[in-house]
């Protein structure tokens, strides 16, 4: 039997985070969460393929049964994994019988696999799947896997892989053999991440062997509470954030030092497999007593003081002062960045980031909305004539720029700068904008994700304002939005953030719109801009307007019709081809509109009903009529262009090239 300290029986509640694709090559994944009802259906259900086919065809849905930060299949988009799994090919020789006896005690599900008894020898090919009691970390969840695999000799060791995918359950008819699974739900517990233990050594001083009592401790505790606190402290990656969170939550439950520090002791051979060692040698080597200390501070600063009531707090400030308050709000960029706020703006290359955000952070100041001393750009993304054009707004508006590698400034020494105003108490009132963010920390990665959270949190609270620029990732989600570049850490750590998407490109005028995607304070969910393309920087700048939602629509509308006409361009002149050859009858058009091209047939009919109709202005190229014995026929509207180059008139009006030039 499995050893591991006592365990919860599984909760019929539970819900398990499971990510869904189509096959192998699908990156796009499906977000959904499962029970353990979900996972016994799931798992017994086998997809067949062509009955005869050699081995078969693996290819199609598979599952990553974990959580995940944005539905893109990349590992550093995994927040914590909810099973663990077993891969037991043809080098293991295992048999239901083995796992039943290897696995005794644990809830799972195991089913065969598409290569079962098909080699020679024939050899039983098993996936088991064993839920987690609570969600793992990656860095645990690898260690996890590899004590599993370690049960059976020369299993697959791709279950350790940090990416790793499982095709669904899959039978090959024919085969000569039948499919099967089986479980032992209702029979055992879940996989406890903590205790779990294939090998214990005898005698051996573990954290679960340990049973949370401690000197000085006459708190009573309820079953599992310390069990409970250690899976805070394994949560996410930020060891120092949970610490805090945990010795405040044991403060404030009424324990004494000794015992917290007692607590700590007995988990830290469990929080140095999890985590990085300096880190939590650095939490024994006194940052626990200093947490410990913080937060006796704050509670007894907050604790109401002895004869006090619920009426002693009741809010006495009128809603009209609270309003007037929140009205009083400063912002560092006109309704989108609060100042002593940190705000992120993300867009693609060329998008006008950075002149969108020094045009309304100079408006501010020649406004007398905030002080242009006070106000640091630091311009890290830049060539050598952007950097005089930056450098002539500063000087004319008043804000200080810095450059990497001039004046003897590296970007390696904003962190310590940024402190440095922390510890001197001058936080307060300093605004600093990065461009870009990514030369200041790894967007990529978890870890330094949540370093620069905490720094610039330690800023923000000492009365700083962050404003950084940073990239959106290349793809899209489904509803076609642009998403932010890099781990979820650096939105959820900063109090508002914004993704810039494109409108419309005009006649040599860009429309842009700031969508907000986190707000803390009164802000506008969004906010669009337009300036002029093809002019120097100072006319470029000059040009900037904001844009009225009125206007706004009607950019959006021109957009998706440029957009219609630009895709449909090619099946458009096609069509019109054939009108003119003679082929006029709808049956006929659609038949010899996608024969020997690449168009599809549903393509060929979505472009011959959406450009149907008598307004060349609404991109209708052709109208219909009815013919005898109710055929329809199509004729070429009078002054229609073969080619789909479109205009704007004064009215926001799309117009065909023709129109331009008569």
């Amino acid at each position: 039997m499995i050893a591991q300290s006592t365990a919860p029986l599984h909760d019929e509640g539970l819900q398990f985070p499971v990510a869904f694709g189509h096959n192998k090559t699908d990156v796009d994944l499906q977000l959904k969460t499962l029970t353990l009802e979900d996972m016994a259906a799931l798992f017994s259900k086998f997809r067949e393929g062509k009955e005869g086919k050699k081995e078969g065809d693996k290819n199609g849905p598979y599952i990553i049964p974990a959580k995940f930060g944005d539905n893109y299949r990349n590992s550093d988009n995994i927040r914590t994994w909810s099973v663990a799994t077993l891969d037991l090919d043809d080098k293991v020789f295992a048999t239901e019988a083995m796992i039943r006896e290897q696995l005794s005690g644990l809830v799972y599900f195991a089913h065969t696999t598409h290569r079962h008894l098909i080699k020679v020898p024939r050899v039983e090919m098993w996936r088991v799947y064993l839920p987690y009691n609570q969600p793992v970390p990656p860095s645990l969840h690898e260690k996890i896997q590899a004590r599993l695999n370690a049960l059976f000799p020369g299993t697959d060791d791709c279950t350790e892989k940090t990416m790793q995918f499982f095709y669904l359950p899959s039978h090959w008819p024919g085969m000569g053999h039948e499919a099967r699974s089986f479980n032992t739900l209702g029979e055992g517990e879940l996989l406890n991440p903590l205790t779990f233990d294939p090998a214990p050594v005898k005698g051996a001083s573990r954290p679960d062997e340990w049973d949370g009592s401690a000197p000085g401790d006459k708190t009573p505790k309820t079953p599992g509470q310390y069990s409970d606190w250690l899976g805070k402290m394994l949560e996410g990656d930020n060891l120092h954030g949970n610490a805090t969170a945990v010795t405040a939550s044991m403060v404030s439950r009424g324990l004494d030092d000794a015992t917290i520090m007692s607590v700590f002791q007995a988990w830290r051979p469990t929080l140095e497999e999890a985590r990085d060692l300096e880190r939590v040698q650095a939490l024994f080597g006194g940052e626990l007593q200093r947490l410990i200390d913080g937060a006796r501070r704050f509670i007894a600063k907050n604790e109401p003081a002895p004869g006090k009531d619920f009426d002693d707090f009741v809010l006495s400030q009128t809603a009209d002062a609270m309003e007037a308050e929140m009205d009083a709000d400063k912002y560092v960029i006109a309704r989108m960045a609060i100042f002593g706020q940190s705000t992120v703006f993300y867009g693609d290359s060329n998008m006008g980031k950075t002149l969108l955000t020094i045009h309304q952070v100079a408006q501010q100041i020649e406004d007398g909305e905030i002080d242009g001393s006070q106000v640091y750009y630091v311009n890290a993304d830049d060539h050598g004539r952007g950097i005089v054009q930056k450098q002539r707004l500063a000087e004319k508006y008043g804000f200080k720029m810095l450059v990497p590698g001039r004046e003897g400034f590296q970007a390696n020494m904003l962190r310590p700068l940024l402190q440095a105003r922390v510890k001197a108490g001058r936080g307060g009132g300093c605004v600093v904008i990065l461009d870009t963010l990514k030369k200041f920390t790894d967007l990529m990665s978890k870890r330094e994700g949540t370093a620069w959270g905490n720094i610039s949190r330690e800023f923000v609270s000492a009365g700083g304002t962050l404003a950084a620029l940073a990239h959106t990732n290349k793809h899209k989600d489904d509803d076609g939005n642009s998403i932010y570049a890099g781990t979820a850490d650096v939105v959820q750590d900063c109090d508002c953030a914004y993704i810039i998407e494109l409108v419309d490109d005009d006649i040599g005028t860009r429309t842009v719109v700031f969508r907000n995607i986190k707000a803390r304070g009164d802000v506008d969910r969004k906010r669009a801009f337009s300036y002029t393309l093809d002019v120097p920087y100072q006319e470029m700048f000059d040009s900037v307007q904001v844009i009225e939602d009125q206007v706004l629509e009607r950019s959006r509308e021109r957009k998706v019709f440029a957009d219609t006409l630009a895709k449909h361009h090619d099946a458009i002149m096609h069509i019109q081809s054939l009108i003119r050859e003679g082929v006029t009858k709808r049956r006929a058009l659609i038949d010899r509109g996608y024969r020997n091209t690449n168009f599809s047939r549903a393509f060929i009919t979505e472009v011959l009903d959406e450009h149907s109709g008598d307004n060349l202005l609404q991109g209708h190229r052709w109208k219909c009529s009815k013919g005898p014995k109710n055929s329809l026929l199509y004729s070429l509207l009078s002054g229609g262009s073969e080619s789909c180059t479109t205009g704007t008139t004064e009215m926001g009006e799309s117009r065909s090239a023709e129109e331009w030039e008569s």
